[in-house]
């Protein structure tokens, strides 16, 4: 079955290489391919999508799978791509996880000894970007668990160019994903308490046990194996050559995969013996043999004596010669309207509460349920608290806990766990409050099992204090502190939803890194604050501008570049990481910024044209409509920032031209102007090529200064003005024609000097 299954996954990669012609991965395509080569496997897709450089878990590209039940083997494929053959290849880093988010902190940072993150539990391998599909990376992962399976996707942290859309190529990078699996059908289901006998069928055959809940250890037991049909290749005579007990899923034996097998010959028995089950599960008997075979197999079961929390009460005498009985407390489930932000309480008779009554005699049981795509994107908090009334000073109380998923934890000498179960102890002398932080936990039925222990002088004794009560806050709930602060002083929390998947991260800022923004190692130095200042402080170099414009009465142009300035100071005292200071949406302080950006520019190039009074108006009114239309269209785009400018370079270029054929002569532009459109040249390269996100702030600053420095240079001067103003045309009243010295008839002009004064030609 592998055999077959592996070389239809060969069979697919060759004709995606084959047949993919284009830099994309087309799933879609692969996938016909595949269906029309083989039908040995049942694949699930995932459309291409968008891979970005790991800056927060925001970055991440996450892919959702639904493994079925009774899959021996799942095979994941992945093809990293990039758009363009000049782009530099990238480093692709791919985890899978089961049932949950793989968690991804990013630079290995250190996480806080009271959460617990999960990582063990991801896979993770590695890949590189390329133009076309011809590295596939291909992971095969044995015995899958059924269910929801996460895959994300990131690439390594670069300082990529800060650039302008529109500006030459920016590179896109980008990922496909196709699973494919093989699923066994018909597998024969074993009755418990009841001896039966088996006849395998193939050289890999199969069996299920149904566990119920409540079951606290059972027993499988194999004997009296015989052959029916020998087998040549069975050389050592082994009527079972191996055998394999998993829960939940199908174990597997071959070359691909090692565990440790049990040989069974025709005069011995083997028992398997699981002591904290999985409840309410099948558990997957593999028996391996090349002939066929018949053997006798009994599954033992014990059952643990719970009993509910409303009999707790009633049959506390018991617990003094039951050690069996156990109580069990299934945790009501309250959903509160806020998305993760369930809470798990006691429920009796009457009401819900959060206390627990210990006693060191018997532990006592909690179980919750995790729901699958709903509780996994946020963390789950478990706090504790010790209440210890009348506390005899001789005597110290600990509490021991332990906590596990899908199974029942098991305690051992009284205040350790076992089967790598997360534990948490208190006492009453110096810890009496402790917590447990789980993120993005995996959905099942959690199980949390507790026993309190008194000691005097360091002496297991029995407990004499009248009450041992407990509190309990276990619940749900976004990012990993308080509501008020999920991710502390140096972050907010963020969710993101995309179909089914939906969780919520912390976006750190002010060089704070880490799953919950604490991790300080790469924080920002005193250099990097007086850079983020420099970025707003530079805007004050508008301030020369705005005293000429305002000096030569060149009054719009002086409000518009006060407007620029105060509209990019707040722009970017609210665009910063840390220590924003925003007097409104972000959205409108950016919109506001390019706006006004523009439209300096565009005013500055209308009085560089030195027009008729009378056409002034029109040209402010007509760049701001076309600036509004295009910043509104896409702010980032080039082309929405080039198409004003040009049109607004068009009207002093036009009106140089016109006046130099008018007065037939050339008038070479002064070294003012040149010295002007240079800082405006040098501050546009700046802007489009050099700027990274490193040094975006000293970049972006001198930006800001080289552009309002050159607005005092591009400015007319008064002199200019007053010379432009005594050719300015405007047709007469009458439309009468007056003759030139020329020997052909132009329109009449009337001379106006700079008091409104008409002057009769010469």
């Amino acid at each position: 079955m592998f055999t077959i299954t592996y070389a239809c996954v060969m069979i697919f990669i060759c004709s995606a290489q084959l047949h993919s012609t284009s830099h994309q991965f087309s799933v879609l395509n692969f996938l016909f391919i595949f269906f029309t080569t083989c039908h040995c496997a049942i694949p699930q897709a995932n459309q291409e999508d968008v891979l970005r450089s790991f800056k927060s878990y925001s970055d991440v590209t996450m892919f959702h799978y639904m493994v079925p039940k009774e899959v021996p083997r799942a095979t994941w494929q992945f093809a990293a791509f990039m758009d363009n053959p000049t782009c530099h290849p990238r480093k692709v880093y791919i985890h899978l996880k089961f049932g949950s988010y793989p968690v991804i902190t990013g630079n290995n940072e250190k996480i806080p000894v009271n959460k617990s993150i999960g990582q063990d539990d991801d896979i993770i391998v590695t890949t590189v970007t390329t133009y076309r599909s011809k590295n596939i990376t291909i992971l095969p992962i044995y015995e899958p668990q059924p269910g929801d399976w996460f895959v994300a996707a990131y690439m390594s942290y670069w300082d990529e160019r800060v650039q302008q859309q529109g500006l030459g190529h920016k590179c896109r990078y980008s990922i496909g994903t196709v699973a494919l699996w093989s699923q066994t059908n018909n597998i024969k289901n074993i009755p418990i308490n009841y001896e039966t006998r088996l006849r395998t069928s193939a050289t890999t055959t199969y069996y299920k046990i149904y566990i119920p809940s409540g079951i606290l250890n059972f027993r499988v037991s194999v004997w009296n194996c015989s052959f029916l049909l020998h087998s040549l290749h069975n050389i050592d005579n082994s009527c079972i050559e191996a055998m394999y007990l998993k829960g939940r899923i199908l174990p597997v034996s071959d070359h691909f995969h090692s565990m440790k097998s049990i040989t069974l010959s025709t005069n011995t028995s083997y028992s398997f013996i699981e002591s904290s089950p999985y409840e309410d599960s099948y558990y997957y008997l593999l028996i391996i043999s090349s002939s066929v075979i018949e053997f006798n197999v009994k599954i033992d079961i014990a059952e643990l004596d719970f009993y509910s929390t409303n009999e707790f009460y009633r049959k506390s005498k018991r617990h003094e010669t039951d050690e069996q009985c156990v109580p069990r407390y299934q945790l009501a489930r309250v959903k509160h309207t806020k998305t993760f932000s369930t809470v798990y309480l006691l429920q009796d008779k009457e009401s819900l509460n959060s206390r627990l009554t210990l006693t060191d005699i018997i532990p006592m049981m909690m179980q919750f349920n995790i729901l699958p795509l709903i509780d996994i994107g946020g963390t789950l908090d478990i706090n504790l608290h010790l209440e210890v009334q009348k506390l005899l000073l001789i005597q110290t109380i600990l509490v021991t806990m332990c906590i596990q998923r899908g199974r029942i934890p098991k305690l051992e000498n009284r205040h350790s766990c076992q089967n790598g179960s997360l534990s948490i102890n208190l006492s009453s002398l110096n810890k009496r409050n402790a917590s447990l932080l789980i993120a993005y936990p995996q959905p099942d039925t959690w199980y949390i099992l507790i026993l309190a222990t008194c000691y005097n002088n360091n002496k297991p004794a029995h407990c004499q204090v009248e009450e041992i009560s407990m509190l309990f806050d276990i619940r749900t709930k976004k990012c990993m502190f308080s509501d008020q602060s999920p991710c502390g002083n140096y972050g907010t929390c963020q969710e993101i939803q995309k179909d089914v998947i939906h969780y919520a991260t912390c976006n750190c800022f002010k060089g704070y890194t880490g799953w919950n923004c604490t991790d300080i190692s790469s924080t920002i130095p005193a250099i990097s604050l007086i850079s983020i200042i420099l970025l707003v402080i530079s805007n004050a170099f508008f301030m020369p501008a705005i005293y000429i414009a305002m000096k030569r009465k060149l009054y719009v142009e002086g409000f518009v570049y006060l407007v620029t300035m105060l509209f990019s100071s707040f722009y970017h005292a609210c665009d910063q990481d840390g220590a924003r200071f925003c007097i409104t949406k972000y959205e409108v302080l950016q919109y506001s910024d390019f706006f006004s950006s523009i439209l300096a520019f565009w005013v500055t190039l209308v009085a560089m044209a030195e027009l008729p009074i009378a056409f002034v108006p029109l040209c402010h009114m007509m760049g701001v409509f076309v600036i509004t239309f295009g910043v509104q269209i896409d702010r980032m785009c080039l082309i929405n920032i080039l198409i004003p400018l040009s049109l607004g370079v068009i009207i002093p270029v036009f009106t140089h031209i016109y006046r130099a054929f008018l007065s037939r002569k050339c008038k070479k532009p002064s070294r003012r102007l040149l010295l002007g459109l240079f800082l405006a040249i040098t501050g546009l390269l700046l802007f489009s090529f050099i700027e990274t996100e490193k040094n975006y702030q000293y970049v972006h600053s001198v930006w800001h200064i080289v552009m309002a420095t050159s607005l005092i240079f591009l400015l007319p001067s008064t002199k200019s003005r007053q010379t432009a103003s005594l050719t300015n045309i405007s047709f007469n009243d009458d439309n009468e024609l007056w003759n030139c010295k020329e020997s052909y008839r132009i329109p009449t002009f009337i001379i106006i000097d700079q008091e409104n004064r008409t002057i009769a030609p010469s």
